[in-house]
C-alpha cells in the first residue's frame, strides 16, 4: 500500500505550496498530490480556494477568482499562510526523479489540459504522474489532449468521489490501470455500498484509493483496515503517521 500526501505534506506545512511539496518529498512519500488551475495567461498553477474557485489573500482586496489571477502576480500576492502560488513547473522540478505527482485537475473545462500535457512532455514527466478529477469529463478531454499532442503511453485518471451520486459514470468512462479514489468518510458510514463500488472496479482492473479529509483522525487501526483491504494507495495528511505505522509494519 502506498501513500500519497494531499496537497503535499499534509498538515505539516501549509497546503500546496513549495514547503509542503518539499516536506512530502523529504519524507520519501510514494507521491503528493496538488491541485491545478489555468492562470489568465495560460499558466498551470497550484492552489485550492473555495469550492467556486475564490482564492483569498492576506489583503483581502486581492481575492479573486482563480482563473482572473495573471501568473506575473502569484509571487508578489500573499496568500492567507503567507505563502504565495506555485506554479505546477515548479513542483514537478522538485519531484522529478523523486516521487510521483498526481495532478487532481480543477477546472470545470478541458482549458487545463493542453499547458499541463505539453509542461510534461517538455519536462520529460509523463511516466512520473498520474490525474484525477472530480469532474470526470476530464478522462474524455485528457484521451482528447493525448491525441492531439500525439501521446501513446497510458496515463492513469482517478475518478474522484465523496458522494453516492459521484459513482453513476466512472465505470463506463474508466480503462484498466484507471483507479476509483474514494473519499475514506463513504467506507466509514456505508461500508456495503463501497464494498459493492470496489468490486465493479476490480472487476474492471481499476486501482483502488482512498483519501482523507483533514477532519478524519488518521490512525493505524484505519491504515491497517486499508491495507487488509488491499487498497492500492492512501492519500493522507499525516505522513509522520504513515511514516511510524510503515515502521511497525517493517518490525513485524
Amino acid at each position: 500500500m502506498k501513500f500519497e500526501g494531499h496537497r503535499g505534506a499534509g498538515l505539516l506545512e501549509p497546503e500546496n505550496t513549495l514547503k509542503a511539496f518539499q516536506r512530502g518529498i523529504d519524507l520519501d512519500l510514494d507521491g503528493i498530490e496538488l491541485d491545478v488551475w489555468i492562470s489568465a495567461d495560460g499558466v498551470p498553477i497550484i492552489v485550492h480556494g473555495t469550492d467556486e474557485g475564490i482564492i483569498k489573500f492576506k489583503d483581502t482586496a486581492l481575492d479573486i477568482h482563480v482563473n482572473k489571477i495573471h501568473s506575473k502576480d502569484i509571487k508578489s500576492w500573499e496568500l492567507l499562510t503567507g505563502e504565495s502560488i506555485p506554479t505546477l513547473e515548479e513542483v514537478l522540478l522538485l519531484a522529478k526523479n523523486k516521487t510521483k505527482v498526481n495532478i487532481e485537475l480543477k477546472e470545470e473545462t478541458n482549458k487545463v489540459i493542453r499547458p499541463v500535457l505539453e509542461l510534461l512532455i517538455r519536462l520529460e514527466m509523463l511516466d512520473q504522474v498520474c490525474f484525477s478529477s472530480f469532474i470526470h469529463a476530464h478522462k474524455n478531454w485528457l484521451e482528447e489532449g493525448k491525441k492531439e499532442l500525439d501521446i501513446q503511453q497510458n496515463l492513469e485518471f482517478g475518478f474522484l468521489v465523496w458522494q453516492n451520486q459521484d459513482f453513476k459514470e466512472y465505470i463506463s468512462l474508466a480503462a484498466k490501470g484507471d483507479s476509483l479514489n474514494i473519499d475514506i468518510e463513504l467506507l466509514l458510514k456505508q461500508e456495503a455500498f463501497i464494498m459493492e463500488e470496489i468490486s465493479k472496479a476490480r472487476e474492471k482492473e481499476l486501482k483502488i484509493k482512498f483519501y482523507f479529509g483533514f477532519e478524519i483522525e488518521e490512525s493505524n487501526e484505519i491504515y491497517k483496515r486499508l491495507e487488509d483491504l488491499m487498497v492500492d494507495t492512501l492519500i493522507i495528511n499525516h505522513p509522520l503517521k504513515s511514516s511510524a505505522f510503515l515502521s511497525q509494519e517493517v518490525m513485524l
